[in-house]
């Protein structure tokens, strides 16, 4: 099969496992890649045309930035869609260490979702996607801070490989390489991208790469600027290339700021859905290092000194004259007119020696060859799971929408010919069995970068090549041989593997396949709290992906100081998807707990869990099954009656019910006397005042719930995008300081005050070993009659306030708390857990006898 990566040899292309990674799903940005657009439909003429032309552009672009939605979408559409340059974006994180606007994922989940929102915006502005294995850790002020945490050698080492295979002729950075007031994981991506500029072309950096790819010297690094990072509109241009984004694509009937409105709504985790924009649209470029661009008026060229048209490619001038031809005689109405001269512009390359460029424009001549027969081309299965050593069912689906002679050569399963010698009649489906015994080897579906916890700042994704993938491809793929008329050389096409179903309210709908064991044992919950003496349940779902009958044993290793009662145990399951709880006790302190259910000698211990959201794949997590058991020797009264308001999303709630609660999820139309009046206190989640724009209509309710006796909990909210004022009896403001230390020293102001007294003692000792932050988004402008609890500061900062306020109102209490409780809680830390507790229910001396 003609498959060859760009920027490599044959010699080095021939058997490279990475090619088969990487040189159809990642680099052609096919359908494995995509959510359902991508397989929906062909290309329109329209898009075949614009195709054509991109194949005269010979120019290649990375962008770099540190997070998913840093990404400045419109540069990407611009240089993709309507320049037609070989662009990608290079994320250095998956974005794990953010805030969720759409649910309560965190940490390596919520990395997930943003990586297939990247991949989703890629697929509508035409970029390519890569990664470095550098862990999001949460906001940090500055660059020193960032590469005290993340490996700085190792993400610059996948950056260099990235640069030495993707060959880009003009590196972007989305931010200044300087120290500004911005995130520190900001600037460090512009310091790796301006390193890795220099190290790209250095034969001794990393020389062990050479042995795949070979060194390259970019033209230019330039700095995408923008007003933002000036804090005004009227910043001084000098010395700035200027460049119109606002192109209108008549083939594609969309300005370049239409698709990318698209392209940046996909980032919904965030909360970024975008605008449609039309007309002129000014970009700013601050130069770097490398060849300047010359900045006459009329004459500002992003690739200016860079060879973009067919001469760079040694040897092409017949490839040349055939495009032009192929230009000129295209028509819209019958695009297959263009295939004997799209076959004849292939055999010319195909001339040519292997070269990035040459490889490049076969691969995409060939997709367009594909194009102009209407060719669609689905392998389907009957079921979505494909568990190792059981029998598949499937077919292969193929129709060619033009009249121009096509057959089908051969068919392959990976590397094994299922099907040979199929002829193709216009405009009829050719359907061929495909069923097969999956491999008993199988790597089952799991994000290949969460397999391993992350270490100090980095995901552990293996060697540079790994790293940078977004996700894996399916071990099982099929290709195609394409005999296009006469033609004696086949074209090489993958066909995707799909399922597939019909949805009476949505229509047809692809669901991702995913490898699974046959058996998947997953805890209800992988977070157990435990008081001193204390025995407390615990429940597995057992799961049957396979129809046989399965009778094993279930039984676990443990750490620490746990037992469980039964220690094992005989588990039968009957049939496919038949499911089974088994509670269990724990006893003990503090350690990990690993189930497994052996079968056959077979030790089963993954387990199951999808993410699922309607604009991105499916998202199927396989981590190996642990339950984490801590101790958390709480006070805390059961009987109290709290009522919990969601937010954007977080797992404060289900840790309540986990101390010994029984909280009752409320919505804001529950604010009514008739509910406060039966609660003790009403807890409103992360970033409430941010999504629910109702609480405005409530305020009288919750300050009456305050002055008859009741207590009031806010947790934190972002100082931008507030639908509802978050202040309480008094005025405050909310600031976008924060302390990014999680370890960094906190003093409490008022010792004497009941929060840290009552029912749990509260000392320094119990801010030990937070996780990401200490807070974020701290109060400022605070009215007097409000108590500031807490203050501290990262290293080199002043004091900061307003992390922790109280104020009484009436016979109650309001608490504002900017504290990240909501990523302390889930890890299950002792002292977070017993400072919310004593927020929710601690009181003054002379309160302590009173009832609510």
């Amino acid at each position: 099969m003609n498959v060859y990566f760009r920027g490599m040899t044959k010699k080095k292309t021939d058997i490279c496992i990475f090619v088969v990674l990487l040189g159809i799903c990642i680099i052609s940005n096919h359908t494995f890649l995509h959510a359902q657009p991508a397989l929906t439909r062909s290309a329109h003429s329209g898009e075949i045309r614009n195709q054509i032309n991109q194949l005269g552009s010979f120019v290649s672009v990375l962008y770099v930035a540190a997070h998913p939605d840093d990404e400045n979408t419109r540069m990407l559409t611009w240089l993709s869609r309507y320049k037609g340059f070989q662009t990608a974006y290079l994320s250095l994180t998956r974005g794990d260490g953010g805030q969720n606007l759409i649910g309560s994922e965190q940490g390596i989940e919520l990395g997930c979702i943003r990586t297939q929102e990247l991949l989703e915006a890629r697929h509508r502005d035409g970029a390519e996607q890569y990664f470095s294995s550098a862990y999001d850790f949460g906001f940090s002020k500055n660059p020193e801070e960032t590469f005290s945490v993340w490996n700085r050698n190792k993400i610059m080492e996948e950056t260099v490989w990235l640069i030495r295979t993707l060959k880009p002729d003009i590196i972007i950075t989305r931010f200044s390489p300087d120290p500004s007031a911005t995130h520190g994981h900001h600037t460090a991506s512009a310091q790796i991208a301006l390193e890795a500029f220099e190290a790209a072309a250095d034969p001794e950096k990393f020389p062990e790469q050479l042995r795949e790819t070979d060194i390259w010297k970019a033209t230019r690094i330039l700095w995408n600027t923008s007003w933002f990072f000036y804090g005004t509109k009227e910043y001084d241009k000098t010395g700035l290339l200027k460049l119109d984004l606002g192109n209108y694509l008549p083939l594609l009937g969309q300005s370049v700021g239409e698709i990318a409105a698209e392209s940046r709504s996909c980032h919904r985790s965030q909360g970024f859905g975008s605008a449609r924009q039309r007309g002129e649209e000014l970009e700013y470029f601050k130069h770097l290092a490398g060849d300047p661009v010359s900045l006459t008026e009329k004459n500002q060229d992003l690739a200016e000194g860079i060879e973009t048209g067919w001469s760079r490619l040694s040897g092409a001038q017949n490839a040349e004259a055939v495009h032009k031809k192929i230009q000129a005689l295209w028509n819209p109405e019958k695009p297959q007119e263009s295939v004997p001269l799209l076959l004849e512009l292939r055999r010319e390359l195909k001339k040519l020696p292997p070269s990035y460029w040459r490889n490049n424009k076969l691969k995409k001549t060939e997709d367009i060859i594909a194009a102009c027969n209407g060719l669609f081309a689905e392998a389907l299965l009957q079921q979505n799971k494909i568990i190792p050593g059981d029998s598949v069912k499937g077919k292969i689906e193929l129709i060619t929408r033009s009249e121009y002679p096509l057959r089908i050569g051969r068919i392959f399963r990976n590397r094994e010919v299922i099907a040979e010698n199929i002829p193709m009649e216009y405009n009829k489906i050719k359907t061929i069995l495909c069923d097969f015994i999956a491999p008993y080897d199988l790597e089952i579906t799991h994000p290949f970068w969460a397999e391993k916890e992350p270490e100090k700042g980095m995901l552990q994704a293996g060697s540079p090549e790994n790293a940078v993938r977004p996700r894996s491809a399916l071990p099982i793929r099929f290709f195609a041989e394409l005999f296009i008329g006469n033609e004696a050389d086949p074209i090489s096409v993958e066909i995707p593997l799909v399922y597939k179903y019909t949805d009476p309210e949505n229509g047809e709908l692809y669901t991702p396949i995913s490898i699974v064991p046959e058996i998947s044992v997953t805890p209800k919950k992988e977070l157990i709290l435990l008081k001193k003496n204390e025995t407390k349940s615990a429940t597995l779902t057992l799961f049957s992906h396979s129809a046989r009958e399965k009778k094993g044993i279930l039984t676990f290793d443990l750490s620490g100081n746990l037992s469980v009662i039964p220690e094992s145990a005989e588990v039968t399951l009957k049939g496919k998807n038949a499911e089974l709880d088994f509670t269990f006790q724990i006893k003990g302190d503090s350690g990990t707990l690993k189930p497994k259910f052996i079968l056959n000698d077979d030790p089963f211990t993954r387990s199951f869990k999808k993410i699922k959201y309607p604009h991105i794949p499916e998202i199927i997590l396989q981590n190996k099954a642990h339950i984490e058991v801590k101790s958390a020797h709480v006070m805390h009264n059961p009987d109290l009656r709290i009522g919990y308001l969601s937010g954007a999303g977080d797992e404060v709630y289900n840790i309540l019910c986990e101390i010994g609660y029984k909280p009752k999820l409320l919505t804001p139309e529950d604010l009514k006397p008739e509910i406060m009046n039966k609660l003790d206190v009403i807890v409103m989640g992360v970033r409430a005042y941010n999504t629910n724009a109702s609480l405005n209509l409530k305020r009288k309710e919750l300050m009456d719930f305050i002055y008859n006796g009741g207590r009031l909990a806010v947790q934190y909210n972002t100082s931008g995008n507030l639908v509802a004022d978050p202040t309480g009896p008094y005025p405050f403001k909310i600031s976008r300081n924060r302390i990014t230390e999680e370890q960094a020293e906190l003093e409490i102001t008022k010792p004497d005050h009941f929060i840290f007294h009552h029912p749990n003692p509260i000392s320094k000792k119990d801010f030990n070993g937070w996780v990401q932050e200490r807070g974020l988004y701290f109060l400022s402008e605070v009215a007097k009659e409000y108590t500031d609890l807490l203050q501290g500061n990262d290293h080199g900062e002043e004091k900061r306030k307003g992390m922790l306020v109280h104020t009484p109102y009436g016979k109650g209490h309001y608490f504002y708390t900017a504290l990240s409780f909501f990523r302390q809680l889930p890890y299950g830390h002792e002292g977070a857990i017993k400072l919310f507790v004593n927020m929710l229910e601690g009181k003054p001396e002379k309160e302590k006898n009173r009832k609510p």
